[in-house]
C-alpha cells in the first residue's frame, strides 16, 4: 500500500474515533451521566471506562455496544452496494 493512501485510511479511522468520543460526551452531558455512572451500566470499571473514552479506539464492539445502549445511541452499519450488484 502506498504512503499517501495509508495516510489516508489513518486519517479516516482517527475522525471516527474523534467522532465517536464527542458522540459519547455529547450524550453523557445530554443525559447527565458522569463516568462512574456509565461505567456501572455498562458493566465496565470506572477506570477503564475513563480511558477508554479517552481512547475510543480501545473499545471492543460488545463494550461500544453496551454504552450505546445506555446513552441511547442508534448504531447502524449499512454495506455498499459491490461491483456485481
Amino acid at each position: 500500500m502506498s504512503k499517501p493512501k495509508q495516510n489516508q485510511i489513518l486519517q479516516k479511522q482517527q475522525t471516527r474515533f474523534d467522532n465517536i468520543r464527542g458522540l459519547i460526551e455529547g450524550e453523557m452531558a445530554r443525559y447527565h451521566i458522569d463516568n462512574d455512572m456509565l461505567a456501572e451500566k455498562a458493566y465496565i470499571t470506572s477506570r477503564t471506562m475513563r480511558d477508554k473514552r479517552r481512547n475510543p479506539e480501545r473499545l471492543t464492539i460488545p463494550e461500544l455496544f453496551r454504552i450505546a445502549d445506555v446513552l441511547k445511541i442508534k448504531i447502524i452499519l449499512k454495506r455498499e452496494e459491490g461491483p456485481d450488484e
